[in-house]
């Protein structure tokens, strides 16, 4: 094997290491009056704290949560499913939840990471998540 080809391949991998299984995509903007808000937030923790998860609703893909952060995004009413997309060669699973949304609520859905190989979901209550990640409190307000 060349120099050439080494390179190309690591190159190839390193691509493949950051996809992930789900799609890119914009779920279609909510109606006024059916509109709800989804707060998808995680705590900062040591473990897998290098791994931006990408973070799907209903199967698109709306953005990268970091360690400490959250992703707050306006949604319809209903029951949607949330997941922490896997990227390609990474460690660890997928993580999948749903969840009820009702009009104008905001629910918030915590990602916690239970070991280098999982990863999990749960609803929480707007004060045991602020009192999880103080950021979120600026959001009430």
């Amino acid at each position: 094997m060349t120099a050439k080809t080494a390179v190309a391949l690591i190159l190839i991998l390193q691509t493949l290491g950051c996809a992930t299984t789900g799609k890119d995509c914009t779920p279609p903007a909510p109606p006024g009056d059916k509109a709800a808000e989804l707060i998808v937030y995680r705590p900062s923790a040591f473990v897998a704290r290098l791994y931006d998860v990408p973070i799907s609703i209903d199967d698109c893909i709306v953005g990268m949560l970091q360690n400490g952060a959250f992703i707050r995004y306006k949604v319809a009413a209903g029951t949607l499913k949330v997941r922490a997309e896997k990227r390609a060669l990474a460690m660890g699973g997928d993580a999948e939840i749903s969840a009820a949304v009702p009009p104008g609520q905001t629910i918030y859905i915590k990602l916690s990471f239970m070991g280098p190989m999982s990863a999990g979901f749960a609803v929480a209550d707007r004060i045991s998540a602020e009192r999880e990640m103080p950021a979120l409190r600026s959001l009430a307000q």
